[in-house]
């Protein structure tokens, strides 16, 4: 008898058992797969789980870089995600087209490029850009100023603007009035806000100026919605610098950008840093066309870089020359 009892408490005790776990998995499953279960819990604690479970399953450590690092910039909405990006840059040989307007600002066509930009894409807004009702532009002067001349301003686009120091000094001493003409006149930079036109006024500064559109009272803004963004103008752009950075600092589905460089003594090298290199395609007419048919994370792009012909073989000659005399 007594060996019976023992057996029958036993199998009770892990039938029992089983079922707890069984149930216990049947819960976790609900939690874990259902989302309308999982909307019921506030957003800290659905970050929470996300960051437990990441730990879960990489260890703590690798577990919270992930989270901390890639995850959660995505949760706190410090990146916004955009669509349809097509990016158009075009390289061209036009004369001074600065001189009638300005005519102490002078861009010679023997020593500048003209560059026209044509970007428009999807995305959300982001909290400043909701709070203030603006939206930032800027050109910069030299490259490592970037941060340092939007303070902290939601910018949605910046660009480098690489000219002489004559021309730097001279646009430095415009009033903002004299530059917001350069701006309409000579860049003829124009931003459209769902097909919509936004006035702005410009802010200039030493190391380069900054453009702030006013989004108007008419059109309507939410976290949730979603809003096209349209720039274009065109800038001078000194010979001497062959090369030009195109980056998508947001994550971002679909991806076009389309570089044309004018000068056909030019030969265009396209570095990528995304990991599709398949993506490239030459075209004839000295142009470079990248599609990306699927998303794309921050900071992914492409670095245009070219030399003329006639150098190229100038460098080509010197080195074999080089290599005969050793």
């Amino acid at each position: 008898m007594i060996p019976l009892v023992l057996f029958n408490l036993i199998y009770d005790y892990v039938t029992k058992s089983h079922q707890k776990v069984e149930l216990s998995d049947s819960i976790s499953n609900a939690f874990m797969m259902n989302k309308d279960i999982l909307n019921r819990f506030s957003i800290d604690s659905r970050k929470s789980f996300i960051k437990t479970s990441t730990e879960s399953l990489l260890g703590d450590e690798e577990g919270k870089m992930l989270y901390t690092t890639l995850i959660a910039p995505y949760l706190e909405n410090k990146y916004n995600f955009r669509r349809n990006f097509k990016y158009h840059i075009c390289y061209s040989l036009n004369e001074d087209l600065g001189k009638e307007v300005f005519p102490n600002l002078s861009f010679d066509s023997d020593e500048y490029y003209w560059v026209d930009e044509d970007l428009s894409f999807f995305r959300n807004m982001n909290v400043f850009q909701l709070k203030k009702r603006r939206i930032t532009a800027g050109f910069s002067y030299w490259e490592s100023d970037l941060e340092e001349l939007f303070k902290g301003e939601g910018v949605f686009f910046r660009e480098n603007l690489f000219i002489g120091e004559k021309q730097k000094q001279v646009i430095q001493q415009l009033s903002n009035d004299q530059l917001k003409r350069f701006v309409k006149d000579v860049l003829q930079f124009t931003f459209e806000l769902n097909d919509q036109p936004l006035e702005f006024d410009v802010e200039n500064a030493e190391n380069g100026f900054y453009l702030q559109f006013h989004i108007d009272h008419s059109i309507e803004t939410a976290a949730n919605k979603e809003y096209k963004f349209k720039y274009k103008f065109r800038m001078p752009q000194l010979k001497t610098v062959k090369k030009f950075i195109t980056i998508v600092s947001e994550p971002t589905q679909n991806v076009d950008i389309l570089f044309t460089h004018a000068d056909k003594n030019a030969r265009i090298v396209p570095i990528p840093f995304f990991d599709d290199s398949e993506a490239i395609n030459y075209l004839p007419n000295n142009i470079v066309k990248i599609e990306l048919d699927k998303w794309v994370l921050p900071r992914s792009g492409c670095v245009f870089i070219w030399d003329e012909h006639k150098v190229m073989e100038k460098k080509q000659n010197q080195a074999l020359e080089r290599a005969s005399n050793e």
